[in-house]
Parts: structure tokens; C-alpha cells; sequence
């Protein structure tokens, strides 16, 4: 992967907040207005910008409307009203000289847009779906000296999809845009900002004549059907400006239904941020860093290939639709061999009504492991592919003067299918005269695999006298300082080990073995995907080897459910009935409260006390059953010794009759029931 990932702390556990109004009005009303709707007010404060810096607002403003609107600001624990940095997304959109990061420096290389002085919609979601931002205006809000661009504590927030609209020349998608603005909040749009078109009454209204382009980004809040304007026909939107409070209608103002550009421009027209949640993924993978460029309108499938980082589940896709009304598929591959993608690892179908960005989640996620080649391909009905090159912006919206932003690609990145089959596009021959820049707009986005610990409780049967465990082994010096299960029937080879036994209270060694299956029955041994051992102290807490805190596994992607097996050197195992419980990546689980703790209930375990449950002692010979084995094979040959013997079932130091008659002899004939 040529671009490095963007990595974020992942602040949204569990599933994604899809809240929104929904409309079931069938007649919309003549008159609108997100400051009064259902008693609640749906639009933050008017901002007064500084330089160029309109399209930021705009974009904000949309953001800020839709975090209002479904509950997600306030449901994230944000106080007040959403407010977002726009000077973050001025600076670190990646168009401007002070910082593209496909250059080779990055910072200051003198290409590009000067910061304060443009950008656009499509610039924004270049920002977006790389994971750049947005972030809070208390994070990263500065105009005159470049924010930050990340840190632990910021947060960050991302909208699912970002949908454009147009009315139509004959207004028919009129209602469409109504509808979208009450059911997901403010409407980013753009006018031709004139003297000439608006009125004292702050009435703007560009003919269709006008030859001016759009200058000017702002946000739609509302409507009127009946306001007359300088148009021939009634009907305005109502819109907020950036332009302070005491300008206009203290900081808005209405622009006809009938102007040139207000949601009518194809790309700045009408913008809706939809979905707009508390970041839910660390990571993108990606090699279109400006976002969508151009289109390869000749073909309708294309992948990105990537190696996975570290590991990490691959959590979602996202890519834009370059027309409305396109159905997709999207496939994570394994493999890219000899011209063909193979093994299929998720599949994804669905329907996008309208142009934009869109956000699809991978149901189940697919597992990364680092190093790992990964292949995401994407099929579109129609429209094509959208893709990032070296492009040519307008310097601030409107102006005649443009400035090239430079883009990079290498080969072996992204691939179209040709009628030759799958060719990669670094050689694309591109019409635009930019060749070798280009790459397709699909991005994979992760969450990493990030520590989780182990906070979990067992009694022995052997050592168990009544309150807790002995600890006799540890008080006469046998405990071992490296764990023992690295020979047969275990053959673990992990590093555990110490210089001296940390902690009075240790009873001895234990293993612990985590399944990740979505049931106890499918928690088989296929489904193991971590070992360690750790102390077992005389309360029957499993510690790790400083003697106190809990056991710890990193990097691991969980897919279904956790379940835990626990193993002794000579009792017999046990499995969790049910999954491990989670809570602040802390996973707790108590097998000693009852029979049905263990997988298989009673025959399982052994009550040690009354309500008290224990693995069972004298499996000397660890196969998980208590048979002459284990009195042959162990303890006869161990038989009159002292020390860290297999055939000491009670765990005292001492091999003898004690650990046959109270132990083996009313044990013979239980077994195990881990699957």
C-alpha cells in the first residue's frame, strides 16, 4: 500500500447510530424551517468566516445539521451545540501547498491551492473517506497557523454517505431535496454571490442568462413556496451564511427556487451528509488520497489491492457512485493470482438511489492479519468508476485562474477490467493527459486489534480447602519460574516466565486458551486463537505474571464470541458454557458460582463446596479423564517423591496415598467435556 494509514482512535463502540426523522408526510409543507421543526432547533449557530473559506462552512454547517438532527452529537457525550473545526479541513485537505501527502516532501512543496483560498465538496469527501476528519472546533480550530491533524484526544466525526441532488430543470426533484433536508438536516448548496442579484430584503436570484459561475458556498435550512423574488416564480430556499449575524437576516437569507446555481450546479449544487457518526473505525487503506477526480465512465468494475498493517478487521468499504440509481456489488478478495481474483472473503450487494459517497458495512468482518495482501472490488450497474488523478481546482469557487494538484500512483495499486481482463490502471492511457497519477476510489476501512484483557476466576479441586486454594507449592519453593506446558499434551512455547514467584498468594501455573466461535458447540479447537499462561492465586483469580494484573492478548480480531478454556498440568479442563462477557475491552468470567459454568454442566466440574465449583483433581495424565492412566503412568512411578510432580493431585509437595484415596480413587471414570 503506497499511502500510509491515517490512524484514529476508534471512539463509537458497537453499531453504528442510523438515527434520523423520518418523513412520513406524503404533502409537504409550503413552508419550512430546521429552527422551528417539532419544537426543536435543528441548525447551529452562523459562523463569520475568514478568507476563502466558504465551502468549510458550508460543508460544517451540513455536518453540525445532521449531528443535531439524529441524536449523534449529544448520544456521543458532546455537551452544547455540535460545532465543528472548519480551518481543520481548510488546512489538512491535501489540495493545498501547505500539505498533499502525495508528495515527496508533503509540507510546503509550492503546488497546489494556497491555504484560505478554495476547495469544494468533492475536496471534502476526499478528506472524509480517507478519515482526515472532521473533527471538533475544540480539537483542531485554528485559522492563522496550521492545527494539528491528529491526536489521541481529538474527535473525530464521519458520515456514512454523502449524497448530491439537483432540482432538475424543470424543478421535479424539488421535493426530493425538501424531503432529504427533513429528514437529514441541513443542505450544503452554492449561489454566484452578486450585488446585483440580491435585494434589500436579502433576496438572491442569478438568471439562468448569467454566464458567472458559483462563488459562494452556503447552507440551506428551509424553504418558502410563496416568497416572491426578483424571480419570475415564487419560491425561495432559506439559507444560513458564513458571513456573521449582522449580516442579512441576522446571518441568513433566501435564494430563489429559480437561481442558476443553487441546487442545480451537478457538483455543488445540493450536498446532504447523512449518517454522521462518532468515527467508528481506526484506519483507512487506500490509494485515491484527492478522492474523486475523474471517471472511468468505459468501465464498470475495478479493485484496489492492499496489505493489511497489523492485524486489524476490515469493518467497511466505501467508494462513490458516479450517477444516481446504480446497484453494486462489492467482494473482499484473498487472492490475485495469475489474472484472477480468488477466495472470496465478503460479499456485498445493494443500491445506491443517488450520486455520492457512499459507506457499506462487512457483514461478518473480515480478519487481517499483518502482512496479509487483500483485494477489494467494486461492480457498479452504470456511471463507471470513480477515480483520483492529477487534476486542475479552481482557485476559490468561480475564479478563472486554476492550480494543479499533483497526485501519485505506482504500479500494481488498482485494476480495471478491460476486454482483455484485468489491467492495471497506473498504465491507463488518460485522456486528461495526466498519465501514471491515477488511482480508483475504493478504500477499506478498519479497526484495529487492540488489547484485550482476560478478568477470570477458577478453583482447583485438589488444592481447594474449604475458603481458597493452598498455596504449599509456592511456600516450599517448587513452583517452577517458566511455565510448564510447553511439553505434551500442551506443546505451548510461550515466553512466560519471572525471576522470582511475585506473589504469596500464587497456587501454581495455569493455561488459558480463548475460542472465538459464535456458539460453546462450534467452540471447537478449530477455533483456538490464543494461549497463556499466568498464575493461579488461592481465591481463584488468573493473573498474569506480575501476579496481579489481569492476563492480557494483543492483537487479536474477534469475529463471534470469546470463550475461554482453562488447563492444569494435572486437572481436567474446563470450557465456559457461555461466551465471555465484555465491557470496556475487559472480558469476565467466574466458573466457580455454579454447574452450568462450565460447558457440559456438572459433568464437567466438580462442587468442591456447597455452591462452589472446581476442576476436577488426579488427571495426572492430562488426556481430561480420570482412569488408571493416570495412577500407572503418574502416580505409582511419582509415588513416596517430593516437589512439582504431576501425580501431586491436592498440589501439597508430596506424591502419595492422600492424592489416591481422596482424589483418584472417587474421581476414576469422570472426563472432560470440552469439544
Amino acid at each position: 500500500m503506497k499511502h500510509g494509514n491515517i490512524v484514529r482512535r476508534s471512539l463509537l463502540p458497537g453499531l453504528l447510530s442510523l438515527s434520523a426523522i423520518t418523513v412520513v408526510c406524503q404533502t409537504l409543507p409550503d413552508t419550512f424551517d430546521l429552527r422551528h421543526y417539532n419544537g426543536s432547533n435543528y441548525v447551529t449557530s452562523v459562523k463569520s468566516q475568514q478568507g476563502g473559506t466558504c465551502w468549510t462552512h458550508g460543508v460544517m454547517a451540513g455536518l453540525e445539521g445532521n449531528l443535531l438532527i439524529n441524536g449523534n452529537w449529544s448520544a456521543a457525550g458532546e455537551t452544547g451545540e455540535p460545532a465543528l473545526a472548519e480551518y481543520h479541513l481548510d488546512w489538512w485537505n491535501g489540495f493545498n501547498s501547505y500539505y498533499n501527502q502525495d508528495l515527496d516532501p508533503p509540507y510546503n512543496n509550492g503546488q497546489g491551492l494556497t491555504v484560505h483560498q478554495g476547495g469544494d465538496y468533492r475536496v471534502t469527501t476526499a478528506y472524509l473517506s480517507r478519515l482526515e476528519g472532521a473533527v471538533r472546533d475544540s480539537d483542531g480550530q485554528s485559522y492563522s497557523t496550521p492545527p494539528l491533524r491528529s491526536d489521541s484526544g481529538f474527535h473525530f466525526y464521519y458520515p456514512l454517505d454523502v449524497e448530491w441532488y439537483t432540482a432538475g430543470p424543470n424543478l421535479e426533484n424539488m421535493d426530493l431535496i425538501k424531503s432529504k433536508i427533513m429528514e437529514h438536516g441541513v443542505m450544503a448548496t452554492c449561489m454566484c454571490y452578486n450585488s446585483t442579484f440580491i435585494n434589500n430584503q436579502y433576496e438572491h436570484y442569478q438568471p439562468p442568462a448569467s454566464t458567472l459561475d458559483p462563488n459562494h458556498s452556503v447552507a440551506i435550512v428551509g424553504w418558502n413556496n410563496n416568497r416572491v423574488t426578483q424571480a419570475p416564480l415564487p419560491g425561495a430556499w432559506l439559507c444560513k451564511n458564513s458571513w456573521g449575524s449582522a449580516w442579512g437576516n441576522s446571518g441568513y437569507f433566501w435564494i430563489s427556487y429559480y437561481d442558476k446555481h443553487a441546487c442545480r450546479n451537478p457538483e455543488m449544487g445540493a450536498v446532504s451528509f447523512i449518517h454522521t457518526n462518532l468515527l467508528p473505525f481506526d484506519s483507512a487503506y487506500y490509494h485515491d488520497y484527492h478522492g474523486w477526480r475523474d471517471t472511468l465512465t468505459s468501465c464498470n468494475e475495478a479493485f484496489n489491492a492492499f496489505t493489511a498493517a497489523v492485524n486489524e478487521r476490515l469493518e467497511a468499504v466505501n467508494f462513490f457512485t458516479c450517477i444516481d440509481s446504480v446497484s453494486y456489488n462489492v467482494v473482499i478478495y484473498d487472492d490475485f493470482m495469475n489474472g484472477e481474483l480468488q477466495n472470496p472473503l465478503a460479499f456485498i450487494s445493494g443500491f445506491a438511489a443517488h450520486t455520492g459517497l457512499h459507506t457499506c458495512l462487512v457483514d461478518p468482518v473480515v480478519m487481517l492479519a499483518g502482512g496479509d495482501d487483500f483485494f477489494v472490488y467494486l461492480k457498479v450497474s452504470k456511471g463507471g468508476i470513480a477515480y483520483d488523478r492529477t487534476s486542475d481546482v479552481p482557485v476559490l469557487l468561480g475564479a478563472d485562474t486554476r492550480a494543479t494538484v499533483p497526485s501519485t500512483a505506482s504500479q500494481g495499486e488498482s485494476y480495471y477490467m478491460s476486454s482483455k481482463g484485468w489491467l492495471d490502471f497506473y498504465n491507463y492511457p488518460d485522456p486528461s493527459g495526466y498519465l501514471n497519477t491515477g488511482n480508483f476510489c475504493i478504500k477499506a476501512l478498519v479497526k484495529h486489534a487492540g488489547p484485550l484483557f482476560l478478568n477470570m476466576k477458577v478453583i482447583l479441586q485438589g488444592p481447594f480447602f474449604g475458603t481458597g486454594m493452598s498455596v504449599n507449592l509456592n511456600v516450599y519453593g517448587e513452583l517452577p519460574l517458566a511455565q510448564p506446558y510447553n511439553v505434551a499434551p500442551w506443546f505451548y512455547n510461550g515466553p512466560e516466565s519471572v525471576v522470582t514467584i511475585p506473589n504469596s498468594a500464587v497456587v501454581d501455573w495455569i493455561l488459558v486458551e480463548l475460542r472465538d466461535a459464535q456458539d460453546a458447540a462450534s467452540a471447537d479447537s478449530a477455533a483456538v486463537v490464543a494461549h497463556q499462561a499466568g498464575f493461579l492465586l488461592t481465591d481463584g483469580s488468573i493473573v498474569s505474571t506480575d501476579g496481579q494484573s489481569f492476563l492480557q492478548c494483543n492483537d487479536l480480531n474477534i469475529q463471534h464470541s470469546l470463550f475461554a478454556v482453562i488447563r492444569h498440568r494435572n486437572h481436567i479442563g474446563v470450557m465456559s458454557a457461555t461466551p465471555l462477557t465484555e465491557s470496556g475491552g475487559v472480558y469476565v468470567y467466574d466458573f466457580t458460582t455454579g454447574a452450568g459454568q462450565a460447558h457440559g454442566g456438572s459433568n464437567a466440574h466438580s462442587e468442591v463446596a456447597p455452591g462452589v465449583w472446581g476442576m476436577t483433581a488426579a488427571d495426572g495424565y492430562p488426556d481430561d479423564q480420570i482412569n488408571n492412566a493416570d495412577k500407572l503412568e503418574v502416580w505409582i512411578p511419582e509415588a513416596g517423591q517430593s516437589g512439582y510432580y504431576r501425580g501431586d493431585f491436592n498440589l501439597d509437595t508430596q506424591v502419595n496415598g492422600v492424592d489416591k484415596v481422596d482424589l483418584w480413587i472417587p474421581n476414576t471414570g469422570l472426563g472432560g467435556q470440552i469439544p
